[in-house]
């Protein structure tokens, strides 16, 4: 403190001044300043607090073990709630990134097998295959979400206090929008799978049953009266020429129950028939000689009227249709006659034309017998002795070869042992075997056709004779797949009294 009057340095405490004597004024002392207080910022701390909201312990503790370098733990509330939780907590663009996959997938495949199921049915089911590993993945995908979310919500805190955007993430209303949209997008996956399934229904019916009206039904009247005024299409007239040769009825595909051959001769200018049906072993024969067939204006079918040698008589049509020959035959009058409908023929110079010319041979001895009997009406005398010298005629053991492997092929597509029973030795190991190999077979359902078959070799001694075959089998197994099989078998065969040959036993080459 200084004295106002002459400046001099008053000391404390002294009430004048020691220089001019001057009395020294004292000043109040001054009040003490207080300090305002000033709002401190926020520490990082306390903007995840406040951005997280509820349950904030749980994820700031996870952050940290997240800075640490720590993998973090699995957020059971995000695998158990998906996007309800995601959407709640503001990160559900980050879950539907993580999910477009296996989502997307599921949906196409459902609605695509749906379209195509009526009509391609095996490719519906891959693709609901498809959508079922779909699934899978989309489970596997949620999983891992879960157990990358606290990871993935840390850096939408981090990026949100970068931005200073520090409102909180809780949002119900997010919530609420998740469940409408789910809702919706449920409806409207679920009609277009509906719609989807119903149309590959209706596709399948129309493939089913060649229904063309849903299409020709909303045509316009004229389109349609246009239609009818376009002119037919002719096709050019079928060479019947070339249908000539040996024939048999395919029974493979056949309701018919015996072997039935014929042969088809000439041409546009002459065409005809002879046919000849065999039963039981050959025991009873049909033929039909030299039946004269008419042609109609492009060669498509050829009819004709026949009687046979059984006493029957109908109406024989044979169609070609690109390269096939079905055959019609109406028989009434007789027994042993070769009535059937529309029956796919086979033209097959290994089978046909010999089982056709077998059968032939086997008439000559009825015709030998009916002059031998006129004779023993003319002369009584010498009935005996030609009775006792009749010889009997020996088949060509080739033909029980032929039958043999027809008739297991028959036998195997119907289950019927029967069909093949009559070519092979009855006790014999070859009767034992066929007869379980034919119901092994069926019980399988394997489908047999003989592509050919052929013999490379034969010899005969005596009342024995063996036969090697070569012989190619189309197989169709049960699931649809199909192969072809060459095979060849010796075949051990016996002389019976009527003259036939029956197989008693095989080996394979």
């Amino acid at each position: 403190m200084f004295c106002e009057k002459c400046g001099h340095k008053i000391a404390e405490g002294e009430v004048f001044c020691s220089n001019c004597g001057a009395q020294v004024v004292q000043q109040e002392p001054e009040p003490p300043v207080q300090e305002v207080p000033v709002q401190q910022p926020l520490t990082e701390d306390g903007m995840c607090r406040q951005i997280i909201g509820s349950n904030s312990d749980y994820y700031l503790e996870q952050f940290v073990d997240i800075q640490a370098g720590g993998k973090g733990r699995i957020n059971w509330a995000s695998f158990f709630l998906t996007l309800y939780h995601a959407a709640y907590r503001g990160v559900w663009v980050n879950w539907l990134k993580a999910m477009a996959g296996p989502i997307i997938l599921f949906v196409v495949c459902v609605l695509v097998s749906g379209f195509i199921w009526g009509s391609q049915l095996l490719v519906a089911a891959v693709l609901l295959a498809v959508a079922l590993g779909a699934s899978i993945w989309g489970l596997v995908s949620s999983i891992l979400f879960a157990v990358r979310f606290n990871r993935v919500y840390f850096d939408h805190v981090q990026e949100k206090i970068e931005q200073n955007n520090l409102k909180p993430d809780c949002s119900g209303g997010r919530v609420a929008l998740s469940v409408l949209a789910y809702i919706v997008a449920a409806a409207i996956f679920g009609g277009a799978v509906r719609a989807s399934w119903a149309s590959g229904f209706l596709i399948g019916l129309a493939q089913l049953f060649g229904n063309e009206s849903a299409w020709t039904d909303t045509l316009p009247e004229d389109d349609m009266d246009a239609e009818e005024e376009l002119p037919e299409e002719t096709a050019e007239p079928v060479n019947v020429a070339d249908y000539a040769g040996y024939w048999m009825v395919d029974r493979y595909n056949s309701e018919v129950e015996t072997f039935i051959g014929f042969e088809l001769v000439g041409d546009e200018t002459a065409f005809g028939m002879t046919a000849n049906a065999s039963w039981d072993n050959s025991k009873y024969i049909t033929t039909i000689d030299k039946l004269s067939l008419t042609l109609n204006d492009d060669n498509t079918q050829a009819t004709g009227a026949y009687k046979d040698s059984h006493g029957n008589s109908g109406d024989v049509t044979v169609d070609f249709e690109d390269g096939d020959v079905y055959l019609t035959i109406t028989a009434a009058g007789g027994d042993h006659g070769m009535a059937m409908t529309r029956e796919h023929c086979t033209k097959d110079p290994f089978g046909a034309s010999r089982e056709y010319k077998v059968a032939q041979q086997e008439t000559q001895p009825q015709a030998n017998t009916q002059t031998q009997q006129q004779t023993q009406t003319q002369a009584p005398a010498q009935t005996q002795p030609q009775q006792a010298a009749q010889p009997v005629t020996v088949a060509d053991p080739s033909d029980t070869l032929y039958s043999y492997v027809y008739g297991l092929n028959d036998a195997i597509n119907a289950g019927t042992f029967s069909y093949v029973a009559s070519t092979l030795l009855h006790g014999s190991s070859a009767y034992k075997e066929q007869q379980a190999l034919v119901s092994k077979l069926y019980k399988q359902g394997i489908k047999e056709n003989v592509i050919s078959v052929e013999v490379s070799s034969q010899k005969t001694s005596g009342n024995t004779a063996t036969v090697v075959s070569k012989e190619l089998i189309g197989v169709t197994y049960k699931d649809g797949s199909y192969k072809e099989i060459p095979q060849s078998y010796a075949y051990h065969m016996q002389l019976q009294s009527d003259g036939t040959w029956l197989i008693d036993t095989m080996t394979e080459q």
